[in-house]
């Protein structure tokens, strides 16, 4: 019933997040940051329109390198446009100008440019021009706003029709803890997991291939024929597929892996033993994300582990320990991506 609620609440909380406001990422050109004129005048002439990120600064040497580099940021903190400013010669003017580029929306690349010098008058021509981009309707007062900027603009688009999505992929790296329901003869378990693969993204459909493990808490059991305890070391590789929004990411996993189970027995006269089990199992589980940023994500995933051999363990013909037919697991992480 608790992951039931929790899966509805998941999706109310993803078709949510899904009609956000737009949002605009504001990048630099290195070695210069993205212009602060600039992020202020968008969120004043964005304001109850979009939210204005400031984003990181490009490193393409290339204006192509630049382009591809800004849609990759673009995705990657799920905003609906990627804007930056060059100072470059303008097209059919004699003189150089402030370029603006726009990644996103409904074309490929828009480039708009304003015969102005870097400036506060620039910066709000410059945030209506954004204005514009997002599709929004702008005032006459607006329109008179870039009139009144003192010097002709000059406003080309290029484009090559809607961009083709891309298909991006970057290592990933998880780290965080496991918890482990025991059955009926055996303690409830938790320990570390790790786990280190990498993502391929296409549009807001994310896949993850990883390999890990985990060190888990020791099983001790205690009975009239003596005392058991397993040390358990799991192996796993696994496939992750989400959907993802702006702040969450909803999907499934499936973990094929391997538990590796040294067992050290002794009998109530004193007589020791030990053994070793290798069990295969499959872990099916739904899983939640928190986008924290574009690198950084919260994951809770509540799911069944199914062991492909039922394990039993008795002392002197006594039945001690019975790993069940499954196990409840639940796992809390952090991923990074990079690059």
């Amino acid at each position: 019933m608790g992951v039931a609620l929790l899966l509805c609440f998941a999706l109310i909380s993803l078709s949510a997040a899904a009609h956000a406001e737009p949002s605009v990422l504001v990048l630099g050109v290195a070695p210069n940051p993205p212009p602060t004129g600039l992020v202020e005048s968008l969120r004043i002439q964005l304001t109850r329109v979009a939210t204005v990120q400031q984003g990181p600064m490009l490193e393409g040497e290339t204006l192509e390198a630049r382009k591809r580099e800004a849609e990759d940021l673009r995705r990657s903190a799920h905003a609906t446009l990627g804007v930056w400013v060059e100072w470059a010669a303008l097209q059919g003017a004699p003189e150089s100008g402030l370029v603006l580029f726009v990644v996103g929306g409904r074309s490929a690349v828009v480039e708009r440019s304003v015969a102005m010098a870097p400036g506060p008058a620039a910066d709000r021509a410059l945030a209506l021009l954004v204005r514009e981009a997002l599709g929004v309707e702008t005032t006459s007062a607006s329109e008179a706003a870039v009139g009144s900027a003192g010097a002709p603009s000059v406003s080309s688009e290029s484009s090559s029709g809607p961009a083709a999505p891309a298909l991006r992929w970057a290592f990933i790296l998880d780290a965080g803890a496991t918890f482990a329901a025991g059955s009926a003869s055996a303690d409830p378990q938790a320990g570390f997991a790790f786990a280190l693969g990498a993502r391929w993204r296409w549009e807001r459909l994310l896949g993850e291939l990883y390999l890990g493990g985990h060190v888990m808490s020791q099983l001790s059991v205690e009975g009239a024929e003596g005392q058991l305890r397993a040390r358990e070391y799991p192996a796993l590789a696994g496939v992750r597929l989400l959907y993802c929004s702006k702040y969450l990411a909803l999907g499934a996993l499936v973990e094929p892996g391997i538990r590796l189970l040294q067992i050290d027995a002794q009998t109530a006269r004193g007589t020791t033993g030990a053994s070793f089990r290798a069990v295969p199992t499959v872990l099916l589980a739904p899983e939640l994300r928190v986008v924290a940023s574009p690198w950084v994500e919260l994951r809770f995933a509540p799911g069944l582990e199914l062991p492909l051999l039922r394990q039993r363990f008795a002392i002197n013909g006594q039945p001690v320990l019975d790993l069940g037919p499954a196990r409840g697991v639940a796992q809390v992480s952090v991923v990074g991506s990079f690059p």
